[in-house]
């Protein structure tokens, strides 16, 4: 979402809104900090060159390829390839193959899902998938709706702030008649789909959940998935790149990363690592407010991705 909406947006997300962002799933967040840890300390000791016999193939979410924004997410609009850009060094420095996908980040999953099985068709070696914000949707999706055959070549996802339960921002934006009007006729001009919204909204996530929920169920118990969420409590000053929207979902009762609640960002049933005091952007980019280390998270995360498989 972009943050400059929220500046006009209206508190109408009602508080029971809030009963169902369950956190369902095991949280393995110590498991994280250990071996991160450790890498720490073992510094390039530790060798990752058995993942060079999979493909990883990189799902970007919301406005990745067109967002116009402030600061780094400037350098993000004016180039979109900086998006998992500290993960495309580390896998090239350790001679991974991996892809950037051309999916259309405003449309809906059923769009999308094609181009995540077509990859996967192509490829000549077993899939990993690593998924930013909306791009856990085209994957959960595809994974859903593919053929059996072609997805066994899948051994792996790790999901990085995926908005599974949906995020209140998209019940602002389709309540709020300006901003609906507004953000429909954007999606247009760029080839999206105001649909693309409604998909992120909390009662469609939830009924999308419901509805599937042995096919989720399934999923979790033959593939191996992380899940990456995050929160970014409110401090003094400007501590954000999506600090407008990060404070009004704050004030409706909402910890967010600044786009979606932590809770959202769990595949239901799947293991999940919990960050305090990150912000959505800074998973996959250089955030010029909030420093992280994306390339320690990167190894810690298909460090524990590959235990499991």
């Amino acid at each position: 979402m972009l943050p400059w909406m929220g500046l006009v947006l209206l508190s109408t997300v009602q508080a029971s809104s809030v009963s169902h962002l369950e956190v369902i799933g095991q949280d393995v967040s110590s498991e994280y900090q250990q071996i991160a840890n450790e890498l720490d300390q073992n510094l390039n000791a530790e060798s990752f060159a058995d993942l060079s016999q999979y493909k990883i193939l990189l799902v970007r979410g919301f406005f990745s390829d067109q967002m116009p924004a402030p600061k780094s997410l400037y350098a993000i609009a004016r180039n979109p390839s900086l998006t998992f850009s500290d993960q495309a060094k580390w896998f090239r420095k350790q001679s991974i193959e991996f892809s950037i996908l051309p999916t259309h980040s405003e449309q809906i999953p059923e769009v999308n899902a094609p181009i995540l099985l077509d990859a996967i068709r192509h490829s000549s070696k077993p899939i990993i998938f690593m998924s930013h914000s909306r791009g856990g949707l085209d994957v959960l999706e595809a994974m859903l709706t593919g053929e059996e055959a072609l997805l066994s070549k899948v051994k792996g996802w790790i999901a990085l702030q995926g908005p599974f339960q949906g995020t209140p921002l998209a019940d602002e934006f389709l309540i709020n008649p300006l901003i609906r009007l507004l953000t429909g006729k954007i999606l247009q001009l760029i080839g999206g789909s105001i649909s693309s919204v409604f998909n992120m909204s909390l009662p469609q996530r939830k009924n999308y959940n419901e509805s599937r929920a042995e096919k989720i169920e399934r999923l979790r118990q033959s593939l191996p998935i992380l899940c990456l969420s995050t929160w970014k409590p409110n401090i003094s000053g400007y501590d954000t790149e999506f600090e407008i929207t990060r404070d009004l979902m704050d004030y409706l009762g909402f910890q967010t990363d600044g786009v979606i609640p932590w809770q959202s960002e769990i595949l239901p049933g799947s293991d999940y690592v919990f960050i305090k005091n990150l912000d959505h952007p800074s998973t996959v980019h250089e955030n010029s407010i909030v420093s992280f280390d994306r390339t320690r998270m990167t190894k810690t995360l298909f460090k524990m991705l590959r235990n499991r498989m």
